[in-house]
């Protein structure tokens, strides 16, 4: 049995670790377009910030590889696939037959479509030549950077420059920061930390194009208003990367449809990860892509399983400061509950969420111990009165407070 595996991402390599560790006697070949082992793209930011050396960045030692009988194809993209021959050809015209394929090409970088992108200077952060580019000019080209984008990953990439010794401005279109994981009260606790440690922050201000002749010199905004600098980070989210696919069979939307196996329209090609479209949802972080990989490989075994779905958490360090956030952090329809804590001078933000007496959500920001046994409320949907959830906040709050 022959299995092909395209993309060498946490998603691709977890399938492949997991076949091995249900003994699955099949040729495993993992079509990888970088040329680098696999490596988790948060490790990214460590390396940005001097926390890890490049060859410390990869997961696993070589000879893993080697004893788990993986096969690695390392800077063979994949250019064409065929699902009804069971085969694909690769960039330099290779074919390869498979029994079973597992399309995990993650995402790309959204970058929109600014003026003047032609600019040298202005990168995005997906791929470690990405990381190794950034780091190159912020230390010998650049004195400010920018930083397009007031997510996870901007907010991290923004510290991790800082760190470099540069001037960091990040610019966020909305009207506070990581607006799918906080609410307003923990978001503008979080601006003030980051101002605090010399990163300013400027909110509703939407990019129209770039400044300069050949590099970059700032960023000009829809308002009229412009910034300087000499360096721009675009943060501004991911695209599931289906253009392998689309047009040659495989139900794409926008991403690769999947059913509970995480089977394609062809019932022996599966998709993980990024660019995996279940039930209409798409994650884009880690939890869901390991999940999705451990279904792919029992379905490939012969087992019977569901993917049931993911409850979407993170655990964080953003800008140095410990985040975590799990579950319906900011509920929109009536039926919710909320409770909160919050210390401005020690920078510490609790909030737990509850519906029909359980606990549905939570944020913890500052405190990454009282985050994680919130986290486990959450994966557990623990049952909790609005007393006990206020209760639980106060007893907690006052353990922080001893402890500090």
């Amino acid at each position: 049995m022959r299995v092909a595996i395209i993309g060498n991402g946490v998603a691709g390599v977890t399938t492949a670790r997991i076949l091995r560790e249900k003994k699955v006697q099949a040729e495993i070949t993992i079509f990888a377009e970088e040329p680098y082992p696999y490596y988790p793209r948060p490790r990214l930011i460590e390396f940005l910030q001097g926390n890890l050396g490049e060859k410390e960045i990869f997961y696993y030692p070589q000879d893993w590889y080697e004893k788990n009988q993986i096969e690695v194809l390392y800077a063979t993209p994949v250019e064409e696939v065929y699902p009804e021959e069971k085969s694909l050809k690769t960039k330099s015209g290779k074919s390869a037959f498979f029994d079973f394929l597992v399309i995990s090409t993650g995402s790309r970088a959204n970058v929109p479509p600014f003026g003047n992108l032609d600019l040298s200077g202005i990168f995005t952060l997906r791929t470690l030549a990405g990381a190794l580019a950034i780091k190159e000019w912020a230390l010998s080209n650049s004195r400010k950077t920018l930083v397009i984008g007031g997510g996870l990953l901007g907010l991290e990439s923004a510290f991790a420059l800082a760190r470099l010794g540069k001037e960091v401005t990040v610019l966020d279109h909305s009207e506070r920061l990581l607006s799918r994981q906080l609410d307003e009260e923990g978001a503008a606790l979080l601006k003030d930390l980051l101002e605090q440690r010399g990163i300013e922050v400027i909110l509703k201000a939407s990019c129209d194009s770039f400044l300069g002749e050949k590099k970059v010199e700032g960023a000009q905004l829809k308002d009229g208003k412009s910034v300087s600098g000499d360096m721009v980070l675009i943060s501004a989210g991911v695209r599931p990367e289906v253009s392998l696919f689309q047009g040659k069979g495989i139900l794409t939307e926008k991403g690769i449809v999947v059913n509970d196996q995480m089977q394609t329209n062809f019932p022996y090609i599966y998709a993980v990860g990024d660019v995996a479209q279940w039930r209409g949802k798409m994650w884009g972080i880690i939890p869901p892509a390991l999940d999705q990989a451990a279904v792919a490989a029992s379905a490939i075994n012969g087992e019977k399983v569901s993917y049931e779905g993911t409850v979407p958490s993170n655990v964080l360090k953003v800008a140095g400061l410990d985040l975590i956030t799990a579950g319906n952090t900011i509920p929109l329809e009536p039926g919710f509950q909320e409770f909160r804590v919050k210390d401005q001078e020690r920078g510490i933000y609790l909030k737990i969420v509850l519906k029909d007496n359980l606990v549905v959500g939570a944020i913890a920001l500052g405190w990454k111990k009282a985050g994680l046994t919130m986290n486990r409320m959450v994966q557990e949907k623990r049952e909790m009165s609005p007393e006990e959830a206020q209760s639980f906040l106060e007893d907690t709050f006052k353990e922080i407070e001893r402890s500090i």
